[in-house]
């Protein structure tokens, strides 16, 4: 008689211990993110369901949750820790990943076509950003993302980003820096490349501004135009 309620009593000490470790790792992962903007075909799919619904403005985002855009389409996000904003392109496909720790929120963002800009705050743990053509890792910058012809761009507008073809060579510190001005090239298997910046942002992005200024010359007026990101 004793025995049996001996382990009646593990029983019932057990079940609570057990629920309160699966309730505390729900809460880690829950509302990471919120849509704060969004234009034309934007849909969340929820990480436990199977069926795509229309987005709406402050909808929370938490771990495994997919966005995916239409043409003509965008989605911005902010990160509910520290304000980091992502913008979304059109004909887009991310999912959204992270955990927090403390006070922050260690992001990740697997992407898998389309075109990203990330305008984050100083990071204590890297911002990673997955794609089948390669991988990178944001600490506090601007920068955008894009995915095409096989290869991912990652055009730097502040500040550095490490770039890699895996995200086993990241971590090992096998990438390469990509600094203000450059845009780094990767495809997921050949050398990585580094080079100037040339022509026309991709797309609009949050938190871009721009001053213009007229001098008045000799040969008549020009004007400057300075673009610069707002942190």
């Amino acid at each position: 008689m004793k025995l049996k309620l001996i382990r009646f009593a593990l029983a019932l000490f057990v079940i609570p211990i057990f629920g309160l470790g699966q309730n505390v790792i729900a809460q880690k992962s829950r509302d990471l993110a919120l849509v704060f903007k969004s234009k034309g075909s934007v849909e969340v799919k929820e990480s436990e369901a199977t069926v795509w619904q229309q987005s709406r403005r402050g909808k929370r985002l938490d771990d495994g949750d997919d966005i995916r855009t239409g043409s003509n389409a965008f989605a911005a996000l902010v990160f509910t820790d520290d304000k980091s904003l992502i913008r979304v392109w059109k004909n887009s496909n991310v999912t959204i990943r992270g955990e927090r720790e403390e006070k922050t929120i260690k992001k990740r963002i697997r992407m898998e076509f389309g075109g990203l800009f990330i305008n984050a705050k100083k990071q204590k743990s890297p911002f990673i950003v997955e794609t089948p053509s390669g991988v990178a890792a944001v600490r506090g910058t601007a920068a955008y993302f894009i995915l095409t012809g096989g290869r991912l761009l990652t055009m730097v507008l502040l500040d550095s980003v490490e770039i890699a073809n895996t995200l086993q060579q990241l971590l090992s510190g096998q990438g390469a820096m990509v600094t203000e001005g450059n845009t780094g090239k990767t495809d997921g298997q050949s050398t990585l490349e580094v080079e100037t910046t040339t022509g026309p942002l991709p797309f609009e992005a949050e938190g871009i501004r721009e001053i213009r200024l007229r001098f008045n010359t000799p040969n008549g007026s020009n004007d400057l135009i300075i673009k610069y990101v707002e942190i």
